[in-house]
């Protein structure tokens, strides 16, 4: 599901392509709950038309996940876009700061979805993220 909804968190976020630092103008990122608009797994969308240049839906490929001091570096797969080459999606948001801690590496699942990608983490991070939903007033749901 593309936009807002039912145990969609919206996060404030600002996501760059690497190299050569391009702004994805007027992306949206969600914390995505389980149990909620179809979410099987609680897990990060990143949403904006022209990610699906990089992965079409219904694909996926697992990437390595960097913690950064504004957020998460996603190393993917050298992809063309416009003009260059990139090899990576930054998305610097305060929410998203410290999930994976400052330079620790992990492995994730990127898929691509109608009008953008998602991020499927690890358990520890979903455990992470579900705690910060909650306290947002969005208690996952066990049973889909």
């Amino acid at each position: 599901m593309t936009g807002p909804g039912p145990g969609k968190i919206p996060i404030s976020a600002k996501v760059y392509l690497e190299p050569p630092h391009i702004q994805v103008e007027e992306a949206e990122v969600y914390v995505h709950v389980k149990g909620y608009s179809r979410a099987r797994v609680t897990h990060i969308d990143i949403e904006h038309p022209d990610l699906n240049t990089l992965l079409n839906p219904g694909e996926g490929y697992y990437v390595k996940v960097v913690g950064i001091t504004e957020g998460l570096d996603i190393v993917i797969k050298p992809t063309k876009f416009l003009d260059h080459y990139v090899t990576r999606i930054r998305v610097k948001a305060r929410d998203l700061v410290g999930l994976i801690p400052l330079g620790r590496t992990t492995i994730a699942w990127l898929g691509g979805k109608e009008g953008g990608v998602y991020l499927g983490l690890r358990k520890e991070y979903i455990r992470k993220l579900e705690e910060w939903a909650s306290r947002h007033g969005w208690e996952p749901k066990r049973h889909t």
